[in-house]
């Protein structure tokens, strides 16, 4: 079966990217909290920062990351509107958090968020729902990282959010191919690439730099899930000079 999906890498409005189907949205814990507004590559808090307060996105995006010892960024997750950040580890931030676009947040200090988890069981249900969330993406992201090949993870990548859409043939997302590199552990390089070969290969098209079109989705599919690429496909990139 063939199936068109446009992904604009950038600039179009972002939809969901980094984060389960489905996932609840604790809506009540914020409830009342300060709102906060960011511009476009400020931060919210930094790695190491002391846990002081929980924040709800209520309109833009972030990513979440981290810097490795040899200096290099690793994002671990992009988060939008109904999202919560701001759960560290041991009192300490574990990440970054970075506005992408500018964004809207709505804070609670932490002390304020466990008073009243101590007063109404029902806002320990939602933090506690939010942890095993977090667990549940930890365990999806190391999965990811874990597959073999870039042409996995970039296919996965793609057809992962093609599933995530709000749109049946549309798939908006605000985040550079950098970013995908970051997210993915892998080069700009080695994503240009990645997306040459698929392209090469007829399931996707490129018709400018910041889009991709999904020509064949159950193929693509089939790659981010370890199929093999078609033989062929180094041929067609000698062929091209690529």
């Amino acid at each position: 079966m063939l199936a068109r999906a446009e992904i604009g890498i950038d600039p179009l409005p972002f939809s969901t990217v980094g984060r389960s189907p489905g996932r609840p949205v604790a809506n009540s814990l914020l409830e009342g909290g300060n709102i906060r507004h960011l511009a476009a590559h400020e931060h919210a808090f930094f790695e190491g920062d002391k846990e002081s307060h929980l924040y709800r996105i209520e309109a833009g995006l972030m990513r979440l990351y981290r810097l490795l010892s040899d200096g290099r960024r690793q994002i671990i997750a992009f988060r939008s509107a109904g999202d919560v950040i701001g759960i560290g580890s041991q009192g300490k931030q574990f990440c970054s958090a970075e506005a992408v676009t500018p964004v809207t947040l709505r804070s609670l200090p932490l002390s304020v968020a466990h008073r009243r988890m101590r007063e109404e069981p029902l806002f320990q249900s939602e933090y506690m729902n939010l942890l095993t969330n977090e667990l549940a993406e930890a365990r999806q992201r190391l999965a990811m990282l874990n597959k073999r090949s870039a042409t996995e993870r970039v296919a996965g990548f793609i057809a992962d959010h093609s599933r995530r859409s709000r749109h049946a043939d549309q798939v908006e997302l605000q985040v550079s191919r950098t970013d995908i590199a970051d997210f993915l552990g892998l080069t700009i390089e080695t994503v240009s690439r990645t997306l040459t070969r698929l392209r090469n290969q007829h399931i996707i098209e490129t018709p400018y730099a910041q889009s991709i079109i999904i020509i064949d989705f159950d193929r693509l599919d089939d790659l981010a899930n370890g199929g093999r690429e078609c033989p062929n496909a180094a041929v067609k990139l000698a062929k091209a000079g690529r």
